[in-house]
């Protein structure tokens, strides 16, 4: 409902692009994604090599996969 006014969006993202906190955090976050263990590209690449030498893991798929439209949003 608030989205449909334009007071309240207006001033959430002022208040994103004003306050401190919200710029130190995404800083923060910025150096945690640079200074990752692994590149992506990296894990990525390990993670195909890892399906094509032994296939797809059937046993690590969530149940929620082979649940139909219904099941899925209204549960």
């Amino acid at each position: 409902e608030d989205l449909a006014r334009e007071g309240p969006l207006e001033e959430a993202i002022r208040e994103i692009l004003s306050n401190d906190r919200y710029r130190q955090q995404a800083k923060k976050i910025q150096r945690m994604v640079e200074g990752r263990p692994f590149p992506m590209k990296e894990v990525f690449v390990r993670n195909m090599e890892f399906l094509a030498k032994h296939g797809p893991l059937r046993h690590l798929d969530h149940f929620g996969r082979h649940l139909n439209f219904f099941q899925y949003y209204l549960i």
